[in-house]
């Protein structure tokens, strides 16, 4: 980390050198600045993996339209990531957190907002017990794309 950095940039309250505090850690002040979302990953139809995806309100002020992973601001009832990511896509979808297994938390990002994200992949073992209900104020669709579409596989070519 640059030390040069003034004690209230976004980084400094975020983490301290190599030591990134745990949700039950944080300060109020902390927990403002983090949030997860969901990579809810299932089987469709034809076998193939599939992600849940939303494009938001156009009701709100920050991304109105914008497609997205289920996912929001850190609460003071979220014991960590993973609650987080699981109450807000309960929030904005209506996904029962108890129809998911969360298997991995990824690599945390900063996002244009400079909220430290934590993107939480979860599995949805029985899609059809998965009933949508969007939450208006959030959420103007629910779709989903193969999981295919967000990986990227690069090939080296070797020529002698």
């Amino acid at each position: 980390m640059d030390n040069s950095q003034s004690d209230d940039s976004p980084t400094n309250k975020l983490e301290f050198g190599s030591f990134t505090p745990s949700p039950s850690m944080m300060t109020k002040e902390m927990r403002k600045k983090r949030a997860a979302v969901l990579i809810c990953i299932f089987k469709g139809r034809e076998g193939e993996l599939r992600v849940i995806l939303t494009r938001r309100s156009m009701k709100l002020s920050s991304h109105p339209g914008d497609v997205a992973l289920p996912g929001g601001k850190m609460d003071e009832c979220d014991v960590d990531d993973s609650a987080t990511a699981l109450r807000e896509a309960m929030e904005e979808i209506g996904l029962d957190p108890n129809l998911v297994r969360v298997v991995a938390n990824l690599e945390p990002f900063i996002s244009s907002n400079l909220l430290r994200v934590v993107p939480v992949v979860g599995v949805l073992s029985r899609v059809e017990d998965f009933k949508p209900v969007l939450n208006s104020d959030e959420v103007d669709a629910i779709f989903d794309a193969p999981l295919a579409m967000f990986i990227e596989v690069k090939s080296t070519v070797i020529r002698l």
